[in-house]
């Protein structure tokens, strides 16, 4: 699985965490406007954006036929040294 799918993967994940939790603050506030909710929704709507950028980029990626390869720094630059 590549990076980019790994992190739609989370990202997905994260977007779930966030509905029930907003749902289970509206449930127990009763309010859809009490300030939990309402944090709760916002960050969910920075989760949904990230998605759709990253989902966005892969699909522009794909189309290009470029294949992305994740890295990390620490294998660089252990790499780098030898």
């Amino acid at each position: 699985m590549e990076f980019r799918e790994k992190r739609l993967t989370a990202l997905k994940r994260n977007i779930e965490n966030l509905r029930n939790e907003m749902v289970l603050a509206y449930v127990k506030n009763g309010d859809m406007r009490h300030a939990q909710v309402l944090e709760i929704s916002q960050l969910l709507d920075e989760e949904l954006n990230r998605y759709a950028k990253c989902q966005q980029r892969a699909r522009a990626a794909a189309k290009a036929g470029h294949r992305f390869v994740y890295h990390s720094r620490r294998s660089e630059s252990v790499t780098a040294r030898r």
